[in-house]
């Protein structure tokens, strides 16, 4: 499911701040070498309200409409406090010679007592049908397993976003059950199909599809 707003992600109420662990970003963006991840930045703005003035992205996510750069510039702001807290770890996806942003992805929440985390994704519409999202997918999971030390990524897509189901199932997530009337965006109840990942599933074709 393309990424929420921030204050829709905030981390369980029963964990307690010393659980979490104070994330930061690599000392290099993780790649693959058709897709960066790197941390965003306000040179991103412009293209980041193109991407959530998008139909579909506004459709299927929480971000508000219409999409302005102060509510751009209000989500990169509070990054670095959610990465501090543990709440959250989320990356631009970027094109690694141009470094222009094609989209974004990351965990938009964590339960670390079970070592789970969310994954939220985003798609510049100029850059969709390229793989990209699949690509960067694959490499975030792979962070979470490797350096973050989690256990399953767990993925949430609207029953008729089939799009977004289809990448994470070429990443090797596996549909787990409906969620029925689940969420409420922008005043609408939506069912949610959630989607799992354990570690050792990832598939190592992903980024070929």
């Amino acid at each position: 499911m393309p990424e929420d707003e921030p204050n829709q992600a905030a981390a369980t109420e029963s964990e307690k701040p010393a659980e979490r662990p104070r994330l930061k970003y690599p000392e290099s963006p993780l790649t693959d070498g058709v897709v960066n991840l790197r941390p965003r930045k306000t040179s991103d703005i412009p293209r980041i309200v193109e991407a959530c003035s998008d139909p579909d992205t506004a459709h299927y996510t929480t971000v508000p409409s219409p999409y302005t750069e102060a509510d751009a510039q209000e989500w990169l702001d509070c990054q670095a406090e959610r990465m501090a807290k543990g709440e959250s770890l989320e990356f631009a996806i970027a094109e690694p010679e141009s470094g222009l942003l094609v989209g974004s992805v990351g965990f938009v929440k964590f339960h670390w007592p079970d070592r789970r985390g969310e994954v939220g994704y985003w798609q510049h519409p100029d850059s969709r049908g390229k793989g990209y999202t699949t690509r960067a997918l694959a490499l975030l999971c792979r962070h979470g397993f490797e350096t973050l030390g989690l256990e399953r990524c767990e993925g949430l897509a609207e029953k008729g976003n089939i799009g977004s189901q289809k990448v994470l199932e070429k990443v090797g997530f596996q549909r787990e059950g409906l969620l029925r009337s689940y969420v409420e965006i922008k005043g609408v109840r939506m069912d949610m199909v959630m989607f799992a990942l354990l570690k050792g599933e990832l598939r190592n074709d992903s980024v070929d599809m």
